[in-house]
């Protein structure tokens, strides 16, 4: 297999948060947004009233359901001039649809950090934009094994495919997961 690599910069994957909040935006405009799903349809929760039972242990709802509430709330408003903005995801995908065509893929991490600890991620909550911006976007992605670090936390990578590319990420991660041993067990089973 030939194998030609390149390392690829792209500032655009900085706004991973905000282009993944555009296109959820998008795609489920005319719904019921995430407060008035949590009340059941009967109005709108209070998310800050929640965040405040959930810090306190009294949670009606999800930590990463609140966050999306947040974010909700946080991303309400529009250009200032009325003028309908271009879509920023539009030209993400279609820089990393020109890059990658038909035969290339990009490695990319998964996650800022080696395997988080329990809970940790809630005090980070923007880190799964690491996977969310390629799904926003619709492109293929294969998680992959890749053994454990020298302190036994699993290590991975997601290898991301141009659009309907599936096969390519599958294809290449079975490659890397053979070259690096794939999945081992991080501790013994009792």
């Amino acid at each position: 297999m030939l194998l030609l690599t390149d390392e690829m910069r792209l500032p655009a994957l900085q706004r991973s948060f905000c282009i993944w909040l555009e296109k959820i935006r998008e795609e489920t405009s005319g719904r019921p947004n995430i407060k008035e799903q949590l009340a059941d349809s009967k109005g709108e929760i209070s998310t800050w009233t929640e965040v405040v039972r959930a810090a306190l242990g009294r949670a009606n709802h999800t930590w990463p359901s609140l966050f999306q509430a947040i974010a909700e709330d946080w991303g309400t408003g529009g250009p200032k001039d009325g003028k309908k903005a271009q879509p920023q995801w539009r030209g993400v995908l279609g820089i990393l649809q020109r890059t990658l065509g038909s035969t290339g893929v990009l490695l990319y991490p998964s996650h800022p950090t080696l395997a988080p600890h329990h809970r940790e991620p809630f005090m980070l909550p923007l880190n799964f934009t690491y996977t969310a911006i390629f799904n926003a976007l619709g492109l293929p992605v294969t998680q992959v094994p890749l053994g454990l670090a020298s302190n036994g936390l699993p290590m991975g990578i997601q290898v991301v495919g141009g659009l309907k590319m599936d096969r390519l990420t599958l294809a290449v991660a079975a490659d890397l997961e053979r070259a690096f041993g794939g999945w081992r067990c991080p501790a013994e089973i009792l």
